[in-house]
C-alpha cells in the first residue's frame, strides 16, 4: 500500500503498477493550458496575456481556438469549413494570420480581424505559401513557392482584402523565416538537398541571419548535437528564441521537426554586426517534455510540449524552466537530488557551459565525458556522438581523451547499428560492419594505457555477445580485470557487460559476485556502491527460501566493515527476514515484531551517523552519512510497504526529512515521501473503519500536501462537522489571500452551492468562488486539486442551467487534472468517473463507457462510491443497447447493498434501475415485479385498500392477444427521479477517498430516456417521451429477481414526492401491459390519473432549482402517457370504443400543445396518434371515421416533413397503406377521399424503392400488388358502379 514514493527513491522500482506521487523538480513549474483527449498546438498568446489563439483537431482537423486562460476552455474561432496552420498574432494583437487550405491545396496567406471577425486572404492561387509571419509595420510576410523545384521566396504582402504578388525580399532554399521586432534582420533555417532523395530536401545545420540592410549574412551553428527549427523573436528583440532537435528519436535517419524537441534561446543584439554570439545557448526546456513552437510573449512563453499521447500548450517563464540565477554549486547540487534523467542531462550541460565560461576549464572534460555517457545510457546517440567530438577537439592534447573517444565512439556507433536493426534481426550488413568495429578495437587492446585497453576489450565482448556468440563473449570479458581500474566509465561499463553475459548464462553466483565487487569499488561513487550492494543482497534473496537466503546473507556479511555498503544492506535485510519469521509463528503480535524491527533498523542508521554534520550544508560533496541514510530510508520504506508497515514507513520517512536542512535540494523529495507515507496511513485508517481526521491534519500541518488538507476537509464533513465551522477555521489558521486560504474557501464553500436557489445568487457565488482560484491557478500551476474543483464548479453550473459553456469549462478542465495526477489513483478515480457522468449526460455513451473502464482498474474506497459507479455505468450500457451486461452491473450493485445495510437507502433507486432495464430487454415479468417492489416502498397503499386492490387485479385479469403484446414490446418504462429524498451522495470520490454528499440522484443526467408506449394501426411501437431520470450518483440493484414478498420493506423517514410515486405505478402499469395484466395496468393508471390531479407539489422545489427545465417531465407532460398506455389496455381487454375515446383524448392533449409551442415532433406524434384511431375505428367498422383519421394523419405529418425537410417516416408510410387499404378492403369510393390515394400510393412506392435498408420490406412486397389492383380497368369501372 505505500508505493507512491518509489519513484523517488533512485532504485528499481519493486512496486510494480502501485501508486506514485508525482516527482518534485529541480526545474521551474509550468502551467498546463490545454489538456484532452485531442491536439492542440501552435500557440499565440494575446498582447494582454488573457487569451491564447492555437490550432485543435477536435473534429479531425486542424482548426484555429481561443482559449481565455481564467476560464479554461477552448472555443473555435473561425470556422474556415478547412484544414488551417501556422496561426500568427499581429504586431497590435488585434489580426491572426494563418494558412488556409479552403481555396488551394497549396494554401494560402489569410487573416482574421478578431474584433469585427472578418476574414480575408492576401496570397494569389496557385503558389503555394509554406510559412506566414508578421512585418514590424504589420505587413504580412509569407514563404512561397511557385513549383516544388523553384527555390522558395520570402514575399512582403500589404494588410489588404486584395490577391497582389507581394514584394520578393529574399530567395532561396529555406524554411520558416522570421522578421526581427526593428525590421532589420531576416532569420531562418537553410535547407539542403536530402541524400539519395531527387528533388527533396532537409534543414541544415544551424541557422542564417541576413541583414536586410546590407543584404550580408551571418551563418549561425549552436554549440548543439541536431538541428535546429522554429526561430522566433521575443517581442521585445532582445533574444532569439529556436527549437533543437538533439537525437534521432524516430529512427528514420534524418533528425528534423518530426524529433523530440528542446526549446533554447540566445541573447539578440540587433544593433551589433555579429548579433548572436555562439555558446550563448541557454536550454528552457528538458528534453523528455518535447516541446517545439516557441511562442514568446510580453511576460511569459507558451509552448507546444508533448503530454501523455497528445500536443498539448504548456506556459512557462520566459527564462525557461532552469533557474539562471543557481550558481555552479547549487546546479551540481540540484543534479546529484533530480531523478529525472533528462533534467540531470540539462543541469549538467548548464554546468559544462558555467566551467567553460570560467568555473573551472580543467574540470569541464570531466563534464563533457559524463554528458556522453549520460546520453549513451538513455539511448541518445547523436549527442552522445556530438559531445564525444567536442571532446575530442577540446582535449586534442590528451592522449587518454582522445583514446577514450575513440573507443567510445565505436561503442556509441554500435550500439545505434543495433538499435536499428529492423526487429533485432542481424543482417550481412550488420554483422560485417561489427567485424570491423572489431578489428579497430583491437588495435587499442595493447594501449600503454590499460584503462583504455580495458575499454576497447569490453566494448569487443559487447559486440561479440550481439553477434550471438555467447562463449567467446564470456571469455573476452574474463580477460578483464578491473581491480586497479581508476576510471569509472570502466568499472560501470564492466558491471553492464557482466549483467548482460551472466543472466544469459545463468550464472547467478558470479552475478551476485559482480555486484558483491561494484559495491566496493573505489572508482565508483558512494551512491554507486550503494546500489549495487541493493542489487547484490536482491539477487541473493530472490527465489530462495527464507533459511537459504538468511545463510548465504550471513556468510557474505562475515568481515565487512559494518559501514560498508554491502553491509548496511545485508543488516537491512537480514532484520526484515527476522520479522518475516516472527510474523509467520502462530500468535504473533505484529505491532511488537515492527516494533522490534524498528530498534534494529535504529541502531544501523545510528551506525553512520558521523560527528561532523557540516555534510549537509555542501550537499553536492558526497558525504558517507547523507548517502548511507538516504539509501536505508528508501530500502526500508520499499520493503515496509510490501507489509503494509505503515508506522515504520512513517518513522524512517520522518527521521530523514528531519536530518536535512529546509534549503537542501533532496528536501523536497524526503517531504513528498514523508507527505506519501502519512497519507497512506490516513487511508489505511479510512479503510478500518477508524477516523483518519488527526492523521490528515497532521499532513496538512507538517507538509505542503493539499492532499492533506483536503482529506482533513473530508473527515471533518464525514464526523458531522459543518462546512461553515470549517470555513470558519480555516479563515483563522490561512490568510485570506494566500494560494491556501483561498482554496480553502472555494472548495468548503463550494459544497454549499446546492444550499442556494435563487438563481441569480447561485451564479453570484459560483463566479466568486472561481474567481478565488484563478490567482491559486497561477501559484500552484501543477495542482491537480485546483483544477478538479475549478471542473467541479463548471459541471454543477452546467447540470443547473444547460450553459455550453459551463460544459465546455468542466470538460477541458477534468481532463487537465488527469495530466496533472497520471500517478495519482484516487485523484484519477473521481475524476474518470465525474467525466464519464459528463460524457453521458451528452449523450455520449460509448465515450463514457471508454472512462468508466479506465476508472474500473482503479480502486474504490467505499462500498457507497462503487456502488455509485455501477449504477453509472450501467445506465451508459443500458443507453448503448447492452442489456445484460447494464444487468450484469447491477447485479454487482445489489452485492454491495446486500453486505453494506447502511447502503439500504438507495433500494428504491435500485429497483428503479433494474425494472428499467429488464423492461427494456423484453423481460416484462421480472420488470413488472420489481415495479410492484418499487410501488410498495415509494407509495405503500393503506391497509385497507391492499385487499380490494388485490382482489380487483386478480378477478379482472384478462390474457392479451400476441398482437398486442408484440404492440407494447418496445414501450419502456419510466425511471423514478428521486430514489429518497435522503439517498444523496455524489458517486465521486475526492482524492481522499470520501464522497462529497452534494450530489442528489435527479442532478447527474440531461438525457432522454423513453418513457412509456402505446399501439399504432401498424402494430408497432409508439410514442415516445423524454424524461431526466434518477442521477446514477447513489446506484445499483437490490432483489432483482424477487418478489415483492421476498424481503421485508424498509422504513423512510423522508416521504417520496409525488413524481416518484406516480412515476413508479406508471411503470408498473407499462410493465402489466406487456405481459396482459391488463387489470393491473387500468388500476394502476386510474391512481396515476388521480395523483396527476392532486394539487400536492410534484417535485422537490430545492431539487428542482438544481435542473434544467428541458430536463425532467412536468405533471402534465405525463398525461398523454398515460393515455397511450390506457388506450392499449383498454384496447386489450376488448374495450376498443374505450380505447378510442381514450386516444381522442391523447389526440386533444397534443392538438392543445402544438397549437402552444409549435414543436414538429408533436406533428408526428398526432399523425400516429391519427393512424391508432383510424386502425380503431376500422376494427369497429366506421370506415367514414377511419377515412377521416387517415387523411388528418397524412396532413399532420406532411407538414411535419415540410417543417423539418426530413425525409419518409414510417408513420407516413403506414398511413398511405391505411388509405390504399380502406380503399381496397373498405370499399371506400375514391372520391370519399381528399387526396388522390393512388397518386399517393405510386409516389410513396417510388420512394421506399429506393430505401436499400430493412425498412419498409413489407410495403415493397404490398404496394405494387395495390397498385396493380387499383389501376386494373375492370376493377375500375367496377368501383364506378358500386359508386
Amino acid at each position: 500500500m505505500l508505493a507512491a514514493w518509489v519513484v523517488l527513491v533512485g532504485l528499481p522500482d519493486a512496486l510494480g503498477s502501485r501508486a506514485r506521487a508525482e516527482v518534485p523538480s529541480a526545474l521551474v513549474p509550468r502551467r498546463a493550458i490545454t489538456a484532452g483527449g485531442h491536439d492542440h498546438y501552435r500557440p499565440q498568446l494575446s498582447l494582454d496575456g488573457r487569451d491564447v489563439y492555437f490550432l485543435g483537431n477536435e473534429s479531425r482537423t486542424a482548426e484555429l481556438f481561443v482559449q481565455n486562460l481564467e476560464r479554461g476552455f477552448p472555443r473555435l474561432l473561425l470556422d474556415e469549413s478547412a484544414e488551417v496552420d501556422l496561426p500568427r498574432l499581429s504586431p497590435d494583437g488585434k489580426h491572426l494570420l494563418f494558412v488556409s487550405y479552403r481555396r488551394y491545396a497549396g494554401g494560402d496567406a489569410c487573416v482574421f480581424e478578431i474584433e469585427r471577425q472578418r476574414r480575408f486572404c492576401v496570397t494569389r492561387e496557385g503558389t503555394t505559401v509554406h510559412h506566414v509571419f508578421w512585418f514590424p509595420d504589420g505587413r504580412v510576410g509569407a514563404l512561397v513557392q511557385a513549383s516544388p523545384d523553384a527555390p522558395h521566396e520570402v514575399r512582403r504582402f500589404p494588410l489588404d482584402d486584395g490577391e497582389v504578388a507581394g514584394r520578393v525580399i529574399h530567395r532561396g532554399h529555406l524554411a520558416t523565416p522570421e522578421i526581427s521586432p526593428d525590421g532589420r534582420w531576416l532569420v531562418f533555417v537553410p535547407l539542403e538537398p536530402r541524400e539519395g532523395r531527387r528533388g527533396l530536401r532537409r534543414a541544415s545545420d544551424g541557422l542564417v541571419l541576413r541583414d536586410l540592410r546590407s543584404e550580408r549574412e551571418l551563418r549561425i551553428e549552436p554549440l548543439l548535437p541536431g538541428t535546429t527549427s522554429g526561430p522566433v523573436f521575443s517581442r521585445d528583440g532582445r533574444h532569439l528564441y529556436f527549437v533543437q532537435h538533439p537525437n534521432d528519436t524516430n529512427f528514420d535517419g534524418t533528425i528534423d521537426e518530426d524529433d523530440r524537441g528542446v526549446l533554447y534561446r540566445v541573447p539578440f543584439d540587433a544593433s551589433a554586426s555579429a548579433p548572436i554570439r555562439v555558446g550563448t545557448e541557454e536550454q528552457l526546456t528538458s528534453g523528455s517534455m518535447d516541446c517545439q513552437h516557441p511562442a514568446p510573449a510580453t511576460d511569459r512563453l507558451v509552448a507546444t510540449c508533448v503530454r501523455g499521447e497528445h500536443l498539448q500548450i504548456d506556459s512557462m517563464p520566459l527564462e525557461g524552466l532552469f533557474v539562471p540565477e543557481w550558481d555552479l554549486a547549487k546546479v551540481r547540487a540540484e543534479r546529484a537530488a533530480s531523478r529525472d534523467p533528462s533534467e540531470q542531462i540539462g543541469l549538467l550541460a548548464r554546468e559544462l557551459t558555467m566551467l567553460r565560461s570560467g568555473g573551472d576549464p580543467t574540470a569541464a572534460p570531466l563534464a563533457r565525458r559524463e554528458l556522453v555517457t549520460s546520453h549513451l545510457a538513455l539511448h541518445e546517440y547523436e549527442s552522445a556522438e556530438h559531445h564525444a567530438e567536442a571532446l575530442a577537439v577540446e582535449a586534442a592534447d590528451d592522449a587518454h581523451l582522445r583514446d577514450w573517444v575513440a573507443v567510445m565512439r565505436e561503442l556509441i556507433a554500435h550500439r545505434r547499428a543495433e538499435q536499428r536493426l529492423p526487429f533485432g534481426n542481424l543482417d550481412a550488413v550488420f554483422v560485417a560492419a561489427e567485424r570491423e568495429r572489431s578489428a579497430r578495437l583491437a588495435t587499442h587492446f595493447a594501449s600503454e594505457d590499460a584503462s583504455i585497453g580495458r575499454l576497447a576489450r569490453l566494448v569487443d565482448a559487447e559486440i561479440t555477445l550481439v553477434l550471438g556468440d555467447a562463449t567467446d563473449a564470456l571469455a573476452r570479458f574474463d580477460e578483464v580485470r578491473i581491480d586497479e581500474e581508476r576510471d569509472p566509465n570502466v568499472v560501470q561499463l564492466w558491471g553492464t557487460v557482466a549483467d548482460a553475459l551472466l543472466r544469459i548464462a545463468g550464472e547467478r553466483r558470479r552475478w551476485r559476485q559482480v555486484h558483491a565487487v561494484l559495491a566496493a569499488h573505489p572508482a565508483l561513487s558512494l551512491r554507486e556502491r550503494l546500489h549495487h550492494a541493493k542489487v547484490f543482497v536482491d539477487v541473493t534473496v530472490r527465489g530462495r527460501r527464507v533459511e537459504r537466503a538468511r545463510e548465504q546473507l550471513a556468510e557474505a556479511r562475515e568481515g565487512l566493515d559494518e559501514r560498508s555498503p554491502l553491509a548496511l544492506f545485508i543488516d537491512v535485510r537480514l532484520a526484515f527476514v527476522a520479522a518475516d519469521e516472527a510474523a509467520r509463528a502462530e500468535g504473533a503480535d505484529a505491532s511488537a515484531i515492527e516494533s522490534e524491527l524498528r530498534g534494529v533498523l535504529d541502531g544501523i542508521w545510528a551506525r553512520v551517523v558521523s560527528a561532523d554534520s557540516t555534510h549537509l550544508e555542501s550537499p553536492q560533496s558526497e558525504s558517507p552519512q547523507f548517502e548511507s541514510h538516504r539509501a536505508i530510508a528508501m530500502t526500508v520504506i520499499e520493503r515496509a510497504s510490501h507489509r503494509d508497515w505503515t508506522e515504520l514507513a512513517r518513522h524512517v520517512a520522518r527521521t530523514w526529512r528531519d536530518e536535512l536542512p529546509v534549503e537542501h535540494p533532496e528536501r523536497k523529495y524526503a517531504e513528498v515521501i514523508y507527505e506519501q507515507v502519512v497519507l497512506e496511513l490516513a487511508y489505511v485508517e479510512l479503510d478500518r473503519g477508524r477516523s483518519p481526521r488527526a492523521l490528515f491534519r497532521k499532513i496538512a500541518d507538517d507538509t505542503k500536501s493539499l492532499e492533506g488538507h483536503l482529506g482533513y476537509f473530508e473527515a471533518a464533513l464525514r464526523e458531522g462537522v459543518s462546512a461553515a465551522a470549517l470555513r470558519e477555521e480555516s479563515a483563522s489558521r490561512f490568510a485570506a489571500e494566500s494560494p491556501l486560504g483561498r482554496f480553502a474557501e472555494a472548495y468548503l464553500a463550494a459544497r454549499e452551492l446546492d444550499a442556494i436557489v435563487d438563481p441569480e445568487a447561485y451564479a453570484a457565488e459560483s463566479a466568486r468562488l472561481e474567481a478565488l482560484l484563478h490567482p491559486v491557478a497561477e501559484d500552484w500551476p501543477r495542482a491537480a486539486e485546483v483544477h478538479h474543483l475549478y471542473a467541479f464548479l463548471a459541471h454543477r453550473r452546467y447540470r443547473r442551467t444547460g450553459d455550453s459553456d459551463s460544459r465546455r469549462a468542466a470538460h477541458a478542465r477534468y481532463y487537465l487534472a488527469l495530466d496533472l495526477a497520471p500517478h495519482a489513483p484516487r485523484r484519477r478515480a473521481s475524476l474518470l468517473e465525474q467525466v464519464g457522468q459528463l460524457q453521458s449526460e451528452l449523450g455520449n455513451h460509448r465515450i463514457a463507457l471508454g472512462l468508466f473502464d479506465e476508472r474500473e482498474r482503479l480502486p474504490f474506497r467505499t462500498p457507497s462510491s462503487e456502488l455509485s459507479f455501477r449504477l453509472s455505468k450501467a445506465r451508459s450500457l443500458f443507453h448503448v443497447g447492452s442489456y445484460e451486461l447494464a444487468r450484469t452491473e447491477l447485479l454487482r450493485g445489489r452485492d454491495l447493498m446486500e453486505a453494506n445495510p447502511d447502503l439500504a437507502t438507495y433500494r428504491p433507486l435500485v429497483l428503479d434501475r433494474a425494472a428499467l432495464y429488464s423492461f427494456a430487454s423484453g423481460e416484462y415479468e421480472r420488470a413488472l415485479r420489481l415495479y410492484g417492489r418499487l410501488v410498495e416502498i415509494v407509495d405503500p397503499l393503506p391497509e385497507s385498500e391492499t385487499g380490494t386492490a388485490t382482489e380487483t387485479a386478480t378477478s379482472t385479469g384478462t390474457a392479451i392477444s400476441a398482437e398486442t403484446v408484440t404492440e407494447t414490446a418496445t414501450a419502456t418504462a419510466t425511471a423514478t427521479e428521486t430514489a429518497t429524498a435522503t439517498a444523496t451522495a455524489t458517486g465521486t470520490e475526492t482524492e481522499t477517498g470520501t464522497e462529497t454528499e452534494t450530489e442528489t440522484e435527479t442532478e447527474t443526467e440531461t438525457e432522454t430516456e423513453t418513457e412509456t408506449a402505446t399501439a399504432t394501426a401498424a402494430g408497432t411501437a409508439t410514442a415516445a417521451e423524454t424524461t431526466g431520470g434518477a442521477a446514477e450518483a447513489s446506484t445499483a440493484t437490490a432483489a432483482t429477481s424477487t418478489t415483492s414478498s421476498d424481503r421485508p420493506i424498509p422504513h423512510y423517514d423522508v416521504p417520496f414526492t409525488l413524481a416518484v410515486r406516480m412515476k413508479a405505478r406508471l411503470g408498473r402499469a407499462a410493465a402489466a401491459v406487456a405481459v396482459g395484466e391488463l387489470a393491473i395496468a387500468e388500476v394502476e393508471l386510474e391512481r396515476v390519473r388521480v395523483m396527476l390531479d392532486d394539487p400536492a407539489p410534484f417535485r422537490d422545489e430545492t431539487a428542482r432549482a438544481h435542473r434544467r427545465a428541458e430536463s425532467h417531465f412536468e405533471r402534465d407532460d405525463y398525461r398523454p402517457i398515460v393515455a397511450g398506455l390506457l388506450a392499449v389496455a383498454r384496447r386489450g381487454e376488448g374495450d376498443v370504443a374505450g380505447a378510442y375515446e381514450t386516444l381522442r383524448e391523447r389526440h386533444a392533449i397534443y392538438e392543445a400543445r402544438y397549437e402552444r409551442y409549435e414543436r414538429d415532433a408533436y406533428l408526428l406524434e398526432l399523425a400516429r396518434i391519427d393512424a391508432q384511431l383510424a386502425e380503431n375505428a376500422y376494427r369497429r367498422g366506421e370506415l367514414a371515421l377511419a377515412r377521416r383519421h387517415v387523411e388528418a394523419g397524412l396532413r399532420a405529418a406532411d407538414e411535419y416533413t415540410e417543417r423539418t425537410e426530413s425525409e419518409l417516416d414510417e408513420t407516413t408510410v403506414a398511413l398511405v397503406r391505411a388509405a390504399a387499404e380502406l380503399r381496397l378492403y373498405g370499399r371506400v369510393p375514391a372520391r370519399a377521399f381528399e387526396i388522390d390515394v393512388l397518386a399517393r400510393l405510386r409516389d410513396t412506392f417510388r420512394t421506399i424503392a429506393r430505401v436499400t435498408d430493412g425498412r419498409f420490406a413489407h410495403e415493397r412486397f404490398l404496394f405494387p400488388i395495390y397498385l396493380a389492383a387499383l389501376e386494373t380497368p375492370a376493377r375500375g369501372a367496377a368501383r364506378e358502379r358500386e359508386d
